[in-house]
């Protein structure tokens, strides 16, 4: 099945509560473009150009940039016309020819800190200027940021992948701070290589543009799944919690993946006791610490 229609299909699944973008989500993006000097460097014009830098390296230390083309937000590697230019260390430099573009032209950057944390940008190429500033609004803005995520091309099978994370993930997460906050708890702490799992269940949509902007479809979906079963996980322990009418003693809860410490202590409404609930996720071997 064509990509652009399994794309369109996707989208046509995203709750409605999503879709007040569908006609303002490139008027939306532009408003990020408020700052007064470029902040990224990646972009460039050469001679009659755009040249183009990108360094993939999973959600980490990596610099990934997508060109809104058509419809959809697509790879430089995988744009139609592209140029492979060079390779310098972890980096691939890409030249388009600018008139494979007509008028203004957007482009949406994600840059990961070698600690996992993910900054969004976005970039326009109007004539022989070029402009990024950084846009937190995809991280402020639910909802903006799942219709995003929407609008990435599907590279292969990730497209039931992505419905399942659309339809669980969100409510899900919903329903976990709310037992948090029905425990007594004030807060959800994340450490110990959790930043994936911090951005599901605080900000689901955003959590979705960060595995869309992977550029293969085998690492999209690995992505997904890990983040599916991480926020079930959680959710299954948020319940019982619930189910036991469970107060926190303490303030927080900690979501750790690499040392022994507990969800939270709980006590019992129904039996009177006090119970330590362990977060356990799926184990991998990044995780483990012996």
């Amino acid at each position: 099945m064509p990509t652009d229609r399994i794309s369109k299909e996707l989208r046509a699944s995203i709750p409605l509560k999503y879709m007040r973008w569908g006609f303002c989500l490139i008027e939306k993006l532009y408003e990020c473009l408020k700052c007064t000097d470029s902040v990224s460097s990646l972009v460039r014009i050469v001679d009659s150009e755009l040249e183009i830098e990108q360094k993939v390296n999973g959600t980490k230390g990596a610099y990934y940039v997508y060109i809104y083309d058509s419809g959809f937000f697509v790879n430089v590697k995988h744009m139609s016309g592209h140029r492979f230019i060079a390779k310098e260390g972890p980096w691939s430099v890409y030249r388009i020819p600018k008139d494979r573009f007509k008028g203004k032209t957007l482009l949406l950057i994600l840059s990961f800190s070698q600690s996992g944390s993910a900054f969004p940008y976005i970039c326009t190429v109007n004539d022989n200027i070029v402009k990024c500033c950084s846009c937190d609004l995809l991280e402020r803005d639910n909802e903006l940021a799942m219709w995003v995520a929407s609008r990435f091309k599907i590279l292969g099978d990730e497209a039931d992948l992505v419905k399942l994370y659309i339809d669980v993930v969100p409510k899900l997460a919903k329903e976990i701070l709310d037992i948090v906050k029905r425990s007594g708890a004030k807060e959800v702490y994340f450490a110990g290589h959790a930043e994936r799992t911090k951005e599901a269940i605080c900000t689901p949509g955003f959590s979705l543009l960060t595995t869309m902007v992977l550029t293969t479809a085998q690492s999209r979906m690995q992505s997904l799944l890990v983040k599916i079963s991480h926020v079930l996980e959680l959710a299954v322990a948020a319940k019982i919690i619930d189910a036991m009418d469970g107060v926190s003693i303490g303030d927080e809860w900690w979501v750790v993946f690499t040392w022994n410490r507990p969800l939270t202590i709980v006590k019992s409404r129904v039996t009177g006791k006090e119970y330590t609930i362990f977060f356990q996720p799926t184990i991998r071997s990044h995780m483990i610490r012996l």
